[in-house]
């Protein structure tokens, strides 16, 4: 489960990185 939610995390924050750089 623990992986689960770094991997979840991990792709919140590049979906937000990306939408700041764009």
């Amino acid at each position: 489960m623990s992986c689960l939610l770094t991997y979840l995390t991990a792709a919140s924050i590049l979906c937000k990185h990306s939408f700041h750089t764009k």
